[in-house]
């Protein structure tokens, strides 16, 4: 969370003296009201909307659980916070059976306060995200409201009615795995299958059976069937990660899919009607690629009846609070015990400044980084560089280009996980196929 943004509403429950500790500790990262009754906490939690409630265990003669028992009735899922002595055990005791979210000790700590309240508040989206998409397949957040992006957003919600292939085009790392699951979650095959290949992960030897499938026996190792992605995906969506990747012998079989509607597993003796939606996506220039002859026009130009063009995160720079803030909130999700409760506005600078070569997919691994390997509550520039400087270090005095220097740093984090390349690209910020694609270029495979 950066310090100058608002991310959360929070009610204060208090007499005037604590009210201003609370607000003291919190203004710098949310925004408070206060009522000094409970009368007027009432009044206020049914004129606006709050993420969060803070309360004193007495307010103006009325008692805090009392207090927040009457607000729990109205909205259930706002977290609780009860401010009270540190002997009182009767009221933690009785706060926890209660439902409160956090018992906090007085006198307070304003570290300890703002990471409780931050804790709530990433509950309490988790249970909102939750809650709107009960009943709908599952789709990850769409962040970004800059003319680029609305733009996208704007093709992808019309092309999600349709039922022709749909081409998303953009650099490693921009999101276009997101708005594949965009287009299934809000178009009419939602409740059907979303499966997805990426085809640079796998050796060309795999990616037969793994997309068509295979009947037992069909060749050495196949001792069991194998349905196939495409099968899978019948009466729903499949998701074509990095096509560009895809063997030229199995493009044509793929075409063919596309095309009629019917497939043939390796080794059968008869086809099967599917009912596939298919989106593709690619980092490369296939028009390109046609050109030279590694990628087929035809099947080019059937993937691309549909086509939209994902910007680079260096195009839409007024995305940047709101991404970090949903990067950050997460990562504290899966850190809870991190110190970590903001980014100072000199650190979001530096973000904002930022190449970010690896996109949006960077950008949430280094958020993460931070909220893990943070030491102090405000995350500032110098732990900014400190991080920079652990994950990329050279020798002294040697000068390197840009590829090698990234090369260098690519295989000094492999050597640091022993190889895993799952581990490698998620410290990294970039996909598994961006690795691949590393290594062949390292071995000349």
């Amino acid at each position: 969370m950066v310090s100058s943004m608002i991310l959360a509403k929070v009610l204060v429950a208090s007499d005037e003296r604590i009210a201003n500790v609370v607000r003291s500790a919190l203004s710098d990262s949310f925004t408070c009201e206060t009522a000094h009754t409970g009368d007027a906490a009432l009044a206020a939690f049914a004129r606006a909307q709050f993420d969060v409630v803070v309360s004193d265990d007495v307010v103006d003669e009325t008692r805090g659980l009392d207090l927040l028992a009457t607000l729990r009735s109205r909205s259930p899922g706002v977290p609780i916070i009860l401010l009270g002595g540190a002997g009182d055990v009767q009221s933690a005791t009785e706060a926890g059976r209660r439902g409160v979210f956090e018992f906090v000790v007085k006198p307070l700590d304003g570290v300890s306060l703002r990471q409780s309240v931050h804790r709530a508040v990433v509950v309490r989206k988790q249970h909102v995200a939750k809650d709107a998409n009960d009943g709908v397949a599952p789709r990850a957040a769409v962040i970004g409201s800059c003319a680029p992006f609305a733009a996208a957003l704007e093709a992808i919600e019309l092309a999600a009615l349709s039922s022709a292939p749909l081409l998303l085009i953009g650099e490693t790392g921009t999101g276009k795995d997101v708005l594949a699951s965009r287009v299934h979650a809000i178009g009419p095959r939602r409740h059907r299958p979303f499966v997805v290949l990426n085809a640079a992960a796998l050796p060309a030897t795999l990616l037969d059976s793994e997309l068509f499938g295979h009947v037992a026996g069909s060749f050495t190792g196949a001792t069991r069937a194998r349905r196939g992605l495409i099968a899978e995906a019948d009466g729903g969506t499949l998701f074509l990660d990095e096509i560009g990747d895809l063997p030229v012998d199995l493009q044509g079989r793929l075409l063919r899919v596309i095309e009629t509607g019917r497939l043939r597993p390796v080794g059968a003796d008869h086809e099967r009607s599917v009912d596939v939606r298919f989106v593709a996506a690619t980092h490369r220039d296939l028009s390109r690629d046609v050109a030279e002859k590694r990628f087929r026009e035809d099947l080019y130009y059937r993937l691309k009846v549909l086509e939209v063009r994902v910007p680079a995160l260096r195009d839409r720079t007024d995305d940047l609070p709101a991404l970090v803030d949903h990067f950050f909130q997460r990562a504290l999700g899966r850190n809870p015990r991190s110190p970590v409760v903001e980014i100072g506005a000199d650190a979001f600078e530096r973000l904002r400044r930022a190449p970010w070569p690896g996109n949006v997919r960077e950008l949430s691994a280094f958020v993460e980084r931070l909220v893990v390997f943070g030491k102090s509550a405000r995350i500032e520039t110098s732990d900014l560089e400190l991080l920079e400087q652990a994950s990329s270090a050279e020798a002294p005095g040697e000068i390197l280009t840009l590829r090698g220097l990234s090369e260098r740093h690519i295989g000094a984090v492999l050597a640091r996980v022993d190889g895993d390349k799952v581990k490698a690209a998620a410290l990294l910020g970039v996909d598994l196929s961006t690795l691949y694609r590393w290594k062949r270029r390292q071995t000349g495979e």
